[in-house]
């Protein structure tokens, strides 16, 4: 019952302080060790991680001008599960937005030579973490620009696929 409360009050908090990335549709993992049968919460608190896939791990370094340049390779890693769980025959891993207005419009995807989507398991938390570069073409547009990324997640093996995504923060390209 507290793990389910702990979920609960993490989505909350991530909902509430979001721009709108995170909706009643987020999946909270909470991991601890396996086989660990302790009787006082104090205990297994230290052995509990909360992983959120869709979470920015490292985000974009921006250059000391404060912006990206043609040429210029902008990268941000994302926590995420395995790729093999949904190969997204219909979608992508990864895109490029520009601000349009409002809204987020993709102008790049993983289709795109410039764009690289790299998968690896994260040593240091057994999660996975998915690393999106994107080189900035010569054609492209100048404006404030994220990279997002796209994928899903299982609970056991035999459970429903669960989509998430996540977002950089903009940058300006010039």
């Amino acid at each position: 019952m507290a793990s389910w409360r702990l979920r609960e009050a993490v989505k909350e908090t991530l909902i509430s302080n979001s721009n709108g990335e995170f909706d009643e549709g987020t999946h909270i993992v909470i991991a601890g060790l396996p086989n660990t049968h302790n009787k006082d919460m104090r205990e297994t608190k230290a052995f509990l991680k909360i992983q959120t896939f869709g979470v920015i791990k490292e985000d974009i370094n921006l250059p000391k001008s404060g912006s990206f340049k043609k040429g210029d390779r902008p990268t941000a890693t994302v926590w995420s599960a395995n790729p093999r769980y949904d190969l997204l025959t219909e979608g992508t891993y990864a895109v490029v937005e520009m601000l349009q207005g409002k809204h987020w419009v993709p102008v790049y995807d993983d289709d795109d030579f410039s764009l690289f989507f790299k998968w690896n398991v994260d040593t240091g938390s057994l999660y996975g973490t998915a690393t999106i570069e994107g080189e900035i073409p010569r054609d492209a547009n100048s404006g404030v620009h994220r990279l997002r990324h796209f994928g899903s997640a299982k609970e056991t093996k035999d459970s429903p696929n669960t989509c998430f995504t996540g977002a950089s923060s903009g940058f300006a390209v010039s």
